[in-house]
């Protein structure tokens, strides 16, 4: 507990040294555009993941032998298959929705491969906080780690998908040094008897995950409506300027 109470507390203080560094150095426009692509890239993740992370988590932990196997893959199908659908949304449609308009809507466009990297760290993770969670705990510095190192070449011409994307691929970069570990294990998992698809596994895994991707859908949504209509009403620089006034408090 103690590990992961300090891997979260790293993590925000990362979270927030990286975007102070944008909000100083790029201003308060720039500030909202970076935060609006994250909400978008967190609520493709909430739809990629199915909002499972719990589901796969207790699954592992509870189920032995075959049925465990059967688990795992059955959900990195559900994984798979859910991320190519959110992927393939129109960017022009979910840029219209949060508020960039049709100019910032290529931003949204390359948003595609941090949301389909976070959806396989946020599996791979899932993995790793079964088989040690103090692992797991640690690897949440990762993302937010990268995300300040990178703030300022962000500052310097670095496109924010691409500081997104580079985050996220560093985060399941690590997962699978931190899962290398368990390799036997996982190699059981993945190449032993058993099904690649079992009705009974993603029954257990929806009615576990069903509720949460509803929930987390719905509160993503919401917050993504509501900050479109301020963007579209205001503009990037008055929202960003309550952004930054609020970050500097």
């Amino acid at each position: 507990m103690s590990i992961s109470a300090a891997g979260a507390a790293v993590s925000g203080l990362l979270s927030i040294a990286a975007t102070k560094i944008i909000a100083v150095l790029m201003g308060p426009a720039a500030l909202a555009l970076l935060a609006t692509l994250q909400q978008v890239r967190q609520t493709a993740l909430t739809a990629a993941s199915g909002n499972g992370q719990t589901a796969l988590v207790q699954g592992v932990s509870s189920l032995q032998g075959v049925a465990r196997r059967e688990y795992v893959r059955t959900v990195s199908v559900i994984f798979v298959g859910a991320t190519a659908v959110t992927v393939m949304i129109p960017a022009a449609v979910i840029g219209r929705w949060a508020g960039l308009g049709i100019e910032n809507a290529a931003l949204v466009r390359w948003l595609t491969i941090s949301i389909a990297l976070s959806s396989a760290f946020v599996f791979l993770n899932s993995l790793l906080t079964a088989l040690d969670g103090s692992r797991a705990a640690i690897l949440q510095v990762a993302g937010p780690g990268a995300m300040a190192l990178l703030a300022w070449p962000a500052t310097h011409g670095l496109p924010f998908p691409a500081l997104l994307a580079i985050s996220a691929a560093v985060t399941v970069g690590g997962a699978g040094f931190a899962l290398g570990k368990y390799r036997g294990i996982l190699r059981q998992w993945f190449r032993g008897a058993g099904r690649w698809w079992s009705s009974s596994a993603a029954r257990q895994f929806v009615s576990i995950s069903g509720s949460m991707l509803v929930t987390g859908l719905i509160g993503s949504l919401a917050l993504l409506t509501v900050r479109g209509n301020v963007l579209r009403g205001q503009g990037l620089a008055v929202t960003g300027q309550f952004l930054f006034i609020f970050l500097l408090r």
